[in-house]
Order: structure tokens, then C-alpha cells, then sequence
């Protein structure tokens, strides 16, 4: 198996989500809204697009514990060097 994209991404989330928002902003999404968990990290983006029939709404949800689950393995494997199967790392990998 290969690793997992971006999987080596130094990129914060702030940063990834400010991408995020523009392109989604720039290819006609509403009312972006971000979803916080009880930890305080960004878990959803939600956004609106404009459809022929009316709005339609989307929700974009990260799994960080699925994605350091991968990263764990990988490096027990040794696909990945053990430094990126860590928690932090993990959302900043599932964002991306």
C-alpha cells in the first residue's frame, strides 16, 4: 500500500482551511460555516451552493482518528517514518 497523500504536510489547518474556503468561495459556495468539536478543532466545513432548483447544501466532515489510525499502521509497516503517526500531525494530514 502506498502512503497516504500529503501525508509528510507541514501546511497548518488554518492555512488549508483559508484554501478551502477560497476556491469554494470562487466556484460560487454561500454561507461557508466551519464546525468545531469539543476539542476546539474545525471537524466539518458546511457551505451552500447555488443550484437551478435553489441552494443545495454540502458538508465536507474529516475522520482524524480513521486518518492517524493509517498513519500508525504505515509506520509500524515502515511505509512511513514513525514522527508523522502522531495526532496533531494526523488532522493536519486529514484537512489536507
Amino acid at each position: 500500500m502506498s502512503p497516504i497523500l500529503d501525508y509528510t504536510t507541514k501546511v497548518p489547518v488554518s492555512r488549508t482551511i483559508s484554501q478551502i474556503q477560497a476556491k469554494l468561495v470562487e466556484h460560487g459556495a454561500r454561507a461557508v460555516m466551519m464546525e468545531y468539536g469539543d476539542d476546539g478543532r474545525i471537524k466539518a466545513l458546511a457551505f451552500n451552493v447555488k443550484m437551478p432548483n435553489g441552494e443545495l447544501p454540502i458538508r465536507l466532515p474529516i475522520n482524524t482518528a480513521s486518518t492517524l489510525r493509517v498513519l500508525q499502521r504505515q509506520a509500524a509497516n515502515p511505509e512511513i517514518p514513525s514522527g508523522y503517526a502522531k495526532d496533531d500531525h494526523a488532522y493536519r494530514v486529514a484537512w489536507r
